[in-house]
Parts: C-alpha cells; structure tokens; sequence
C-alpha cells in the first residue's frame, strides 16, 4: 500500500511540474526561508551534504528542517553500511545516484521528502540484511 502511495504522489508532483503548479510551490518554499530581504532566516542543520553549497530548493528545505536533517544522516549511516555490505557495491551506488535524481526532479515538499528518505532506508536495510538489491 505504501509503494502505491509513493508512486501516486512523485506522479502528482510530476503532473504539477507540467501544469506549472512547481513555480507556486517553490514561492511559498522561498517565502518561508527566506526573508523579503533574501536573507536566510531560518537555522541550518547538519545534513550529509554541505549545505553551503545547497543548489536545488529541497537540499535548502533538508538543511533547514530538523526532521529532514536528521533522515538524511541517518540515510547516510544505513547507505555506508549498505555498501559495506553488498556483493555488488556498484548497483547500491547506481541506485543511491538515480534515487536521488529522482528526488531532485519530483519532491518538492517535506511530505514528499519524508516518504522517499523512508523508502531509501527501507531498500538500504534490505541491502545490509540480504546483501543485494530487492528485486
């Protein structure tokens, strides 16, 4: 049920970004980081990136919520022991890049985000437990 879900809503971000519905989004995303002056207002937390260098709405989003922050380390623990763990340590990568990818062009709310950090935990456990990909 989960998997549906997850699938249901990258497919309502994607159909969004098509009726331009994104450009809303991202204002009010911009709005409540930022004040009139452009200044960021808001704390950063660490996060498994450098969020200085932070380019796509979300990673600001990830740095400047606590939740987020905390997922995304925890995401890098499960993913390091992953790779550390499987037969085919290439595949986790690959999979590691294009689920970010896939991040990067669909999510663009915390909600979003916090269903995909959940699926990478869950297939990264997987991994550590079973060493390889589900299928």
């Amino acid at each position: 049920m989960m998997k549906k879900n997850y699938k249901l809503l990258i497919l309502i971000h994607a159909l969004a970004l098509l009726v331009g519905q994104v450009d809303a989004c991202e204002d009010r995303f911009e709005a409540s980081v930022f004040s009139e002056r452009g200044r960021d207002v808001s704390p950063i937390f660490q996060t498994n990136f450098d969020c200085e260098n932070a380019v796509h709405n979300i990673e600001y989003l990830i740095c400047h919520d606590a939740e987020l922050a905390y997922y995304d380390m925890k995401l890098a623990e499960v993913e390091k022991a992953a790779r550390t763990a499987a037969t085919d340590p290439v595949e986790i990568e690959k999979h590691i890049q294009r689920q970010r990818y896939i991040r990067s062009q669909f999510c663009i709310d915390k909600e979003c985000l916090k269903i995909w950090y959940s699926k990478q935990m869950e297939a990264m456990a997987y991994v550590v437990r079973m060493k390889k990909m589900p299928k």
